[in-house]
């Protein structure tokens, strides 16, 4: 999300800040509400798939990363190569990468997005409807693997429509 909080600090994308898109479910100062998935690694299921978060490493962006350590302290890094060099890091248990991939997919292989976040905001927006403009921010679908790809037309559609549904549900 992109959007000042209630003290009218500009908030972006609370789901990589391990904060809940709940707290920020309202809309913006043009009313609009933006939503995206982010990635999300748990330290136990980091074994064997270093590879796979290798993948979305790539240079055309930047990939925020905030690792969550033992003591539920953030550790900040500008770009996702720079957090991978501390990976095997025992204090770090939990990884949120800025990375917008498809907001209906829940994970990519062993990683995680935050799907969960976005399925509550829109939940709240259906019972609220604190704004009439809903943005669905995706825009690497290049850089997906292989096997998630699909032309890009098919892919902007198959988006949407799994936004549409969450509100029919």
């Amino acid at each position: 999300f992109a959007h000042p909080d209630h003290e009218g600090r500009s908030r972006t994308n609370s789901e990589i800040d391990f904060e809940k898109n709940s707290a920020f479910a309202h809309p913006n100062p043009e009313g609009r509400s933006r939503t995206n998935s982010e990635i999300d690694l748990e330290k136990n299921k980091r074994n064997g798939i270093l590879k796979q978060y290798q993948s979305f490493a790539e240079s055309t962006y930047l990939h925020q990363t905030i690792v969550k350590d033992k003591e539920n302290k953030l550790h900040h890094f500008s770009d996702l190569p720079q957090a991978l060099a501390h990976f095997y890091n025992e204090q770090f248990v939990e990884w949120r990468t800025h990375y917008h991939v498809p907001v209906f997919m829940k994970s990519y292989n062993q990683l995680q997005s935050t799907q969960e976040d976005i399925i509550e905001v829109l939940a709240l927006l259906k019972q609220h409807q604190f704004t009439n403009h809903l943005e669905v921010e995706t825009y690497t679908w290049e850089v997906l693997p292989l096997e998630n790809r699909l032309p890009l037309n098919q892919s902007v559609v198959r988006e949407l429509q799994w936004v549409i549904e969450q509100f029919k549900n």
